[in-house]
């Protein structure tokens, strides 16, 4: 099926208030668990009162191109909210978008905080290539944009595109990279938050982050400006990152801050 939304708002989904259970999505465009391939065109509109996600783009086959729209969670709560999810294989290209309040409170539930579940404003969780957010601006979530490929192999040229975008006080990280390969170019990002670009390997990861960054403008970060990190030191696997033409401001806590030395 195609949906065609224009200044559509939809305002609710799922329990209010929110309960922390995993349901409640504004607009669902393909369902990858229910071999479900969907694919819409979303122009200019705004999604409000989810409970778990603004939108989801989900399965092998699905698309979207959405354009021009207001994605905005419930801010601080008992809940991992993400505002765009792109997912499982699904492609989908974000643009002139505004994304906003997304954040899981460790006061109102303990499992959240910045080594626990966060919150994301846009997710790339195993999107297909060519997947990308542009011009956007990605504001007070946990993370600001996440990416993490989920193919058996390491994907030989990047999946995603993080492009001329505004990252402003997301509180965690503002994009944060596992495995994969993606480029972050263009990009304005202003803290208060704990790191600019954040990039790690979880254990158990086949490959690990292969990814470049350019003319990046990063500040106010109260950790660093790029943070490099693996859960486990003894086996993590060398990856690769460049970073060039960027402005790192000494308004940052720190440049870099690299845990991995030597891989």
């Amino acid at each position: 099926a195609t949906l065609n939304a224009t200044k559509v708002t939809v305002n609710g989904a799922g329990a209010f208030p929110i309960n922390g259970c995993q349901g409640g999505i504004g607009i669902q465009v393909g369902f990858e668990h229910g071999g479900q391939v969907g694919h819409a065109i979303l122009s200019h509109d705004t999604v409000t009162n989810y409970q778990k996600n603004g939108m989801t783009i989900d399965g092998t086959g699905s698309t979207a191109t959405i354009t021009g729209t207001t994605v905005t969670g419930a801010g601080p709560a008992d809940q991992g909210q993400n505002g765009i999810q792109v997912s499982r294989g699904a492609q989908a290209t974000i643009s002139k978008a505004t994304i906003s309040d997304n954040e899981c409170d460790h006061s109102l539930i303990p499992r959240c905080g910045p080594e626990g579940e966060q919150a994301t404003g846009v997710m790339f969780y195993g999107a297909a290539a060519g997947s990308s957010v542009s011009k956007s601006k990605v504001s007070k979530n946990d993370m600001g944009v996440y990416y993490v490929s989920e193919g058996g192999t390491e994907p030989a040229s990047p999946e995603v595109a993080i492009t001329e975008d505004k990252l402003i006080e997301n509180r965690y990280e503002s994009v944060q990279l596992e495995q994969g390969k993606a480029t972050v170019n263009n990009d304005k990002i202003t803290g208060p938050g704990l790191d600019g670009i954040y990039l790690n390997q979880y254990e158990g990861q086949p490959y690990a982050v292969d990814a470049s960054a350019k003319e990046d403008t990063i500040k106010g970060m109260t950790q660093a400006a790029v943070y490099v990190w693996s859960s486990d030191l003894e086996t993590d696997i060398p990856g690769t990152f460049l970073i060039e033409k960027s402005a790192i401001s000494k308004k940052n806590e720190a440049e870099v801050i690299n845990l991995n030395p030597g891989k």
